[in-house]
C-alpha cells in the first residue's frame, strides 16, 4: 500500500488565512497541518508520500525542501486545474504501482491505523474502505450508515435516509462521520475517470448503486477533528491541551499547570492559560485564556485574548478580544466571529 495526502485544496472555509497560503501549512499545535500528516505516515512504515498540489503549492515544495518532510521521501503531482479528492487520487495513480492507495486528507486530524484498516480492507475484499466515527452533527457532516462494516448508504433526502443498499433502518440507524481517510483498491483507482472528480459523487454513490463492489467502514474510537475552519483548529487545540499529558518537542513545552503549550515558555507570562502559543509576543500583564496564537501574534500591555485564534496581528494595549479570529487584512485587522467559521462539510472535500 502507498499513501497520498491530499493538500490541493483552497482552503475556503479558513479564509482569509489561506487566502495566499495553502490549508497544508497552517498549523495547529504549532506544526503544519502538512507535517503532520507526514511523520503520521512515516511512524507507520511510509517512506515515500504522494502529494497532490494546486494553490501555493510552490511553498509546500519550499516548506518541505528546508525541513525534510519529516522524514519521507514526497513526490508530487501538480494540478494545473484544481481536481478534486478522487481526480487528485487518478492524477497519482502511476505512483500507486497496482498498489492499495491510502488517501488522507490534510485537514483530517486524526491517528488513523492504516495497518489496521488494510487488513480489513484485504480481508473482506473491499473496493474501498472509510475510516468513520460517530458523526453527533448530522445537520454539519453529511451523514453515513453502514450495516455491520458495510457501507449502505450516504446523505439524507428530506430528513430520510437515502439507501442504496439495504432497506431503511436495520443496523445501521445511528450516522456516521468520515474522518476523511480511507483506502481504495487498484480497481477503485483505475475506475475513477480522469478530469476534476469527486470521491463521493463520482466514485462511492455509483458503486453503492450498482450494489456490486462493498465498501467497507472501519470505526475509529479516538478523537478526530475536521481542521477546515478557524473554530475547528481552535476546538482542537482545546481539547488536545485538556486531554493530553505529554507533545512532541515540534509541538512545544507544555506546562501542565497553566495547561499551555509554548514554543518558546520563557516567553509566555503567567497571565496566559489553557492556551497555544507560537512565535508570539505577550506583554507581561496581558490575559491569555483558551486561545491560539499563531506565529506573529501579539497581545499589548493590558490586553485581553479569550476563546480566540489570534493571526499575525497585535492585539493593542488595554484591548478586549473574545470569541473572535484575527487575521491582517489590507486597511486593518480582519475579525471574524468564531461562532460565524463553521460551515457545512461534505464526506470529502
Amino acid at each position: 500500500m502507498k499513501a497520498i495526502v491530499l493538500c490541493a485544496g483552497l482552503g475556503t472555509r479558513l479564509r482569509p488565512a489561506t487566502l495566499d497560503r495553502p490549508k497544508a501549512l497552517v498549523r495547529h499545535l504549532n506544526v503544519p497541518l502538512v507535517d503532520r500528516r507526514l511523520r503520521s505516515l512515516v511512524r507507520q512504515g511510509f517512506p515515500q508520500v504522494a502529494l497532490n498540489l494546486h494553490h501555493e503549492g510552490r511553498q509546500i515544495v519550499e516548506h518541505l525542501g528546508e525541513t525534510g518532510a519529516a522524514g519521507a521521501a514526497v513526490r508530487f503531482f501538480w494540478e494545473p486545474v484544481i481536481l478534486g479528492t478522487a481526480g487528485g487520487v487518478k492524477n497519482a495513480e502511476a505512483f500507486f504501482e497496482d498498489e492499495e492507495a491510502a488517501v488522507w486528507n490534510v485537514d483530517a486530524e486524526v491517528e488513523a491505523d492504516l495497518g489496521g484498516m488494510l487488513r480489513a480492507h484485504r480481508r473482506d475484499g473491499n473496493f474501498a474502505t472509510l475510516l468513520v466515527t460517530a458523526n453527533r452533527d448530522p445537520g454539519r457532516f453529511t451523514p453515513l450508515h453502514a450495516e455491520g462494516t458495510r457501507l449502505v448508504s450516504i446523505g439524507t433526502v428530506g430528513g430520510v435516509r437515502r439507501d442504496l443498499v439495504g432497506t431503511v433502518g436495520g443496523d445501521g440507524a445511528e450516522p456516521l462521520l468520515f474522518t476523511g481517510v480511507s483506502i481504495l483498491s487498484p480497481r477503485a483507482v483505475e475506475r475513477i475517470p480522469r478530469g476534476p472528480r469527486s470521491l463521493v459523487d463520482d466514485l462511492w454513490l455509483p458503486v453503492l448503486a450498482e450494489g456490486r463492489e462493498r465498501i467497507g467502514v472501519v470505526f475509529h474510537e479516538g478523537s478526530f477533528f475536521d481542521l477546515g475552519t478557524p473554530a475547528d483548529v481552535l476546538a482542537a487545540s482545546q481539547a488536545a491541551i485538556e486531554t493530553r499529558g505529554d507533545f512532541d518537542p515540534s509541538e512545544g513545552f507544555f506546562d501542565r499547570g497553566a495547561k499551555v503549550l509554548a514554543l518558546d515558555p520563557s516567553a509566555v507570562p503567567a497571565g496566559v492559560e489553557r492556551a497555544v502559543v507560537g512565535r508570539a509576543r505577550i506583554a507581561e500583564d496581558a490575559r491569555v485564556e483558551d486561545s491560539v496564537l499563531w506565529d506573529g501574534a501579539e497581545a499589548g500591555a493590558g490586553s485581553v485574548v479569550r476563546g480566540s485564534l489570534v493571526g499575525p496581528v497585535r492585539i493593542g494595549a488595554g484591548e478586549t478580544v473574545e470569541g473572535m479570529f484575527l487575521w491582517p487584512g489590507e486597511i486593518g485587522v480582519i475579525r471574524i466571529p468564531l461562532h460565524d467559521s463553521s460551515q457545512r462539510r461534505e464526506p470529502a472535500t
